[in-house]
């Protein structure tokens, strides 16, 4: 996130606990991408086409059609 965007979300009242946890948690979802980064790493193709035919074939649900 840009420093300019936090600092207007400090102006707009976010208390200093706030922040904190907001960076917490920021830094954690970088984490989890890390991780998945990883893990597909280490995944092949035809694992990845296993997995898919488990996924039963039904249309969208409204809304999802794109």
């Amino acid at each position: 996130m840009k420093a300019k965007k936090l600092n207007r979300l400090v102006a707009a009242g976010w208390r200093a606990g706030t922040v904190k946890e907001f960076l917490s948690l920021t830094a954690g979802e970088a984490e989890m991408v890390e991780n998945l980064k990883r893990e597909t790493a280490t995944g092949t193709r035809k694992d990845f086409e296993k997995f898919l035919r488990k996924v039963p074939s039904v249309p969208p649900l409204p809304g999802d059609e794109r």
